[in-house]
């Protein structure tokens, strides 16, 4: 085997082992939280650039202020912002944010970052 052959083989086999890792990565975090019931995952589709899982729970604002956004961009519209201790229905994620249901049952995106909300037991 020539050497050009050989390195496009062991670049393959490392592509291949980085792919493994990280789903055996994101199938840990679902049993993780399926096992404390922290969430239900209920489905997981693709078809954007971010992997979309279906989850039913309550998020808890950790902080005041936490921005509630039409969309799930740090760009986009706000809507207002969630006062700490505020649960809201957690209907989604998406890549790292949270769509959500308040209790005025308005839709949108909060952080799905652990720092501002926290997903707790039904």
């Amino acid at each position: 085997m020539s050497g050009a052959k050989m390195i496009r083989a062991a670049i393959g086999v490392v592509i291949v082992i980085v792919l493994g890792f990280t789903v055996l990565n994101w199938w840990n975090d679902y049993k993780s939280a399926a096992a404390t019931k922290k969430v239900a995952v209920v489905t997981t589709t693709t078809g954007s650039t971010a992997p979309t899982v279906t989850v039913t729970g309550i998020g808890v604002a950790k902080i005041d202020g936490v921005n509630f956004r039409t969309k799930p961009s740090s760009s986009a519209k706000l809507i207002r912002g969630l006062k700490k201790g505020e649960k809201v229905t957690v209907l989604m994620k998406e890549g790292t944010w949270y769509k959500v249901k308040d209790s005025k049952n308005k839709t949108g995106w909060v952080t799905a970052n652990g720092d501002y909300v926290v997903l707790t037991k039904q």
